[in-house]
């Protein structure tokens, strides 16, 4: 395993606009497997968010989010992946502010993720998950990464692709 991950950079977000989305919390992220150029490279992450946007099939990788607000749950989308994912009722809504500023740059196949959840409602546990064609992991350089791409969805079992 290589330890320095390369990377492009992008002319743009490879998931739009960051403003304004409802997303899920799946758990914490552990680690993260991703291959570039036949290269194997292994990510670590203690107390990192992981976040189900619906909006944008995509996953979202918080090392350090700044919580400002709480509240009520939605209805929306993201709610009811929740509630799916769970089998249990969404009943609180956070705000987190985004790091969203920087030049978005590209790292490779995800090969594997592993992530830290109390899914049901209970003592946490760990699962891994290994993905299909086309899922790619992409960063902007302050802490925030995304992953997304082939056919990666979150469903009451939990990520798929």
């Amino acid at each position: 395993m290589a330890t320095r991950l390369p990377s492009t950079a992008l002319a743009r977000s490879p998931v739009g606009e960051l403003d304004d989305l409802e997303a899920t919390q799946l758990g914490h992220a552990v680690e993260l497997e991703v291959e570039r150029d036949g290269v194997a490279y292994v990510l670590r992450w203690r107390g990192a968010l992981l976040l189900w946007v619906p909006a944008r099939r995509a996953l979202l990788v918080v090392e350090q989010p700044k919580t400002t607000g709480r509240g009520a749950a939605t209805r929306g989308r993201a709610a009811r992946t929740f509630e799916k994912w769970s089998d249990r009722e969404a009943t609180t809504r956070r705000t987190i502010d985004l790091p969203t500023r920087g030049t978005w740059r590209s790292h490779g196949h995800v090969r594997r993720i592993d992530y830290r959840s109390d899914k049901r409602g209970g003592t946490p546990h760990e699962y891994t998950h290994d993905t299909g064609a086309g899922v790619r992991l992409y960063s902007l350089g302050t802490g925030l990464w995304a992953i997304r791409g082939g056919r990666l969805t979150v469903t009451a079992r939990g990520i798929v692709n």
